[in-house]
């Protein structure tokens, strides 16, 4: 068995790619493009109530945009309409400085809770894990 360790293929795609493929006997194919990053997130909520809101006029915007194709047959009033979508998003949304996404009691509370199944992977693996995960 060949195990990857998500932190490790982050950190360095191509190489745990090429790993996997010598593991696998296979030829690499050309032309892969290592590190694409789409749908990252870097906003967090201001309010549930807000978040709520911008749902609705998310979900309106999609609707007129997409579905009626507003933009086509009512062009000046869609870009007002626009304009209140971009307004509540940003009333809605702020950037996130905290890119780890989670409390530190979370984190505690979790490795905590997985420190048997940690112990047992580095056991089947061969591997110090508690060093990459930032295990205490």
């Amino acid at each position: 068995m060949k195990f990857i360790v998500f932190e490790e293929f982050v950190q360095d795609e191509e190489k745990a790619c090429r790993e996997l493929y010598e593991f696998l006997e296979i030829q690499e194919a050309p032309n892969i493009r290592y590190g694409i990053k789409s749908n990252e997130g870097k906003d967090r909520s201001v309010s549930p109530l807000r978040t709520k809101i911008f749902m609705i006029v998310k979900g309106a915007n999609y609707f007129l945009y997409d579905f009626c194709a507003m933009s086509h047959w009512a062009p000046q009033l869609y870009r007002k309409f626009n304009r209140l979508y971009r307004k509540t998003r940003d009333k809605s949304l702020e950037e996130d400085p905290d890119r780890s996404r989670m409390l530190p009691e979370t984190r505690a509370y979790l490795m905590q809770y997985f420190e048997a199944d940690i112990r047992e992977t580095e056991r089947l693996t061969g591997r110090n894990l508690h060093e990459i995960w930032n295990c205490e």
